[in-house]
């Protein structure tokens, strides 16, 4: 009764360091509980991928999960850099080309798509213009990042996440708010 229509909800992630697949804890019971609530999901997984391999092992371990789930919104990838950590020669991803990653968000991508899903992934303004060759992506839907009043974005996006500091009737804490630019229904 909010007036969230979906949500992206994160499956899991890759360890910076040690490469290992951690599922979120909570990913079953809040997907059971968006669904029970009536609402369409999407979900994402934090990738950490430095090989082809890795980047289809995580997307499946993502289809794995969601496969007993009704996912309406794309099945999406958010290759990042920890940027917040003690000790940066511990970060197994540092020093990956831009066109390595690109290719390691096509391999997951790809995978995502020939299992039926739309494919996704995640960029904000740098590394959408500085690290990923969206070129390359533009089969898959982008979800982009940029917390202003409107986005100043060149290329073509599907999903917009506005603010990080939204507060939504019966979440405890603050949430990431996105529109969708594109229906999935």
């Amino acid at each position: 009764n909010s007036g969230v229509d979906f949500v992206l909800l994160r499956v899991g992630y890759r360890y910076f360091k040690t490469g290992e697949i951690i599922i979120d804890t909570q990913f079953s019971d809040n997907i059971q509980g968006a669904l029970d609530a009536g609402l369409d999901v999407g979900v994402y997984f934090f990738s950490q991928a430095i090989t082809e391999q890795e980047a289809i092992e995580e997307a499946e371990t993502v289809l794995q999960q969601i496969k007993n789930y009704q996912v309406k919104y794309p099945v999406m990838i958010k290759w990042y850099v920890p940027t917040k950590v003690e000790n940066e020669s511990e970060v197994r991803t540092k020093g990956l080309a831009a066109e390595e990653i690109t290719n390691l968000v096509d391999v997951f991508c790809k995978k995502i798509k020939s299992e039926g899903y739309t494919p996704g992934f995640f960029a904000n303004k740098t590394s959408g213009y500085e690290t990923l060759n969206l070129s390359k992506l533009a089969e898959y839907d982008l979800w982009y990042s940029e917390y202003q009043a409107s986005p100043a974005f060149y290329y073509d996006f599907k999903l917009w996440e506005y603010s990080s500091e939204a507060k939504v009737a019966g979440v405890e804490d603050t949430v990431e708010m996105c529109i969708a630019l594109k229906s999935y229904h």
